[in-house]
């Protein structure tokens, strides 16, 4: 054990110096280019010139070099190492073409720094830095680099405030008059990009559906600061898509809803992924004139439930609730009136989380085994297409024992708009 780690903190020093002496390299030969032009542009937004000048969050801006060292010795795995060494270098050498196609200089002046100990730091940063190199913003994408790391190796609630500090960290490059917002807008949707080429899982249809959720929220950002009046309100939907995506892309079913409802600050935080969706379910039960399907005596699948059918669905016998939605609050008649209700929340359009998915299996086969005579068991999700029609198929398969093409095929016939794919396929295969 110990030979591994001292292997792997070798491994993290020359994976560090070589991708330091990368970013030096082409930093430097960036600078030295664009210093030589004859005229370099600058661009920016008329409103970025009323941003004040913050002396203090120097501190934090020049901390990234010492993070851009200490980030390869948080990793604990050569997984993570290698993930990190392929995202942070990509990103220095795509950065790096940019600065030499596209250059840009900074346009505004750096007021005079009167504190002493602030002011010794600026004047190390004009020894070695330049106005140029300026979009994308290298900062900005190692901030972001350095917080996945750091949160995801660091157990400890320490992680939190490394955190807090990167947000500073790329907060700085504007306050400091380093770069201007246009540099964060496309370093932001580089390191997005970089993500989603170098996962740290192989889990393509998780990566690929975070990852449209990512673009949009990189693009509802973009929207937000360049039309400055919806500001708040697209960066507020800029967020709520941000941390879904990333829910998606770590395949983390229950980031929303817990036994059947949302947290208050999860429903302000989240209020437009759950409006999207309200409208999505409104839309399609609005041409779904039987909302449920009985696949078995007494066990049925279908959609989240309005509340006039969840009182005719509760008018015959009690109910066995199993919820399967995962960006939806339970319906409040349909839950109150159950005899039991159970939620296993599961990602939409995506692999099923596979814990989740066979304890709600298991759950659906042991209580139908002692299903008195006036008790039947709901299985749902939200629209009723897909997880509720694949744990229906599953259940089928464990039940009646038959083969997972079986199962799919008598679901298949009795909800016409069932969908299946082969990705939730297996799911089914593995139980």
């Amino acid at each position: 054990m110990r030979n591994k780690n001292k292997n792997l903190k070798v491994q993290s020093f020359l994976w560090m110096s070589l991708s330091y002496i990368i970013f030096l390299f082409l930093y430097e030969m960036a600078g030295k280019y664009s210093s030589a032009l004859s005229s370099v542009p600058s661009f920016y937004f008329r409103w970025e010139e009323d941003i004040p000048f913050i002396s203090w969050m120097i501190i934090p801006y020049i901390s990234s070099g010492i993070f851009f060292i200490c980030v390869f010795f948080v990793c604990k795995t050569k997984e993570s190492l290698y993930t990190l060494v392929k995202r942070i270098n990509f990103i220095t050498i795509v950065s790096a073409v940019s600065f030499f196609v596209f250059p840009l200089k900074f346009a505004f002046e750096k007021p005079e720094v009167k504190n002493i100990f602030f002011n010794f730091f600026f004047q190390f940063l004009e020894r070695m830095d330049t106005d140029f190199n300026q979009c994308p913003s290298l900062h900005i994408s190692y901030a972001v680099i350095f917080t996945i790391v750091f949160y995801k190796e660091i157990k400890s609630k320490a992680k939190y405030l490394f955190c807090v500090w990167f947000f500073l960290l790329g907060l700085s490059t504007i306050f400091i008059y380093q770069h201007h917002v246009i540099d964060v807008i496309f370093s932001l949707g580089l390191t997005l990009f970089t993500i989603f080429i170098f996962p740290e899982r192989d889990n393509k249809r998780n990566r690929k559906v975070g990852f449209i959720y990512f673009l949009l929220s990189f693009i509802l950002f973009t929207i937000g600061l360049i039309f400055f009046n919806w500001t708040r309100i697209l960066l507020w939907s800029s967020l709520s898509f941000f941390l879904v995506g990333k829910a998606y892309a770590e395949n983390n079913s229950e980031f929303l809803k817990k036994d059947g409802k949302i947290a208050l600050h999860n429903k302000i935080i989240h209020l437009p992924y759950l409006l999207c969706y309200n409208i999505l379910w409104r839309y399609f039960r609005k041409y779904e004139n039987e909302p449920w399907k009985e696949i078995a005596p007494d066990i049925f699948i279908g959609s989240k439930l309005n509340n006039e059918e969840a009182e005719i669905f509760l008018s015959d016998k009690k109910v066995i609730v199993i919820d399967l939605a995962a960006e939806s609050e339970e319906n409040n008649i349909l839950k109150r009136g159950s005899r039991e209700y159970h939620s296993f929340p599961l990602l939409d359009i995506c692999n099923l989380k596979e814990d989740i998915f066979l304890s709600a299996l298991e759950l659906a086969v042991e209580k139908y085994k002692d299903l008195k005579e006036n008790e039947k068991i709901y299985i749902h999700c939200l629209m009723g297409y897909s997880r509720s029609a694949a744990l229906g198929s599953a259940f089928l398969k464990k039940n009646y024992h038959i083969e997972s093409k079986e199962a799919v095929f008598r679901i298949k016939k009795l909800v016409k708009k069932a969908v299946i794919p082969d990705y939730i396929l297996d799911n089914i295969k593995e139980c």
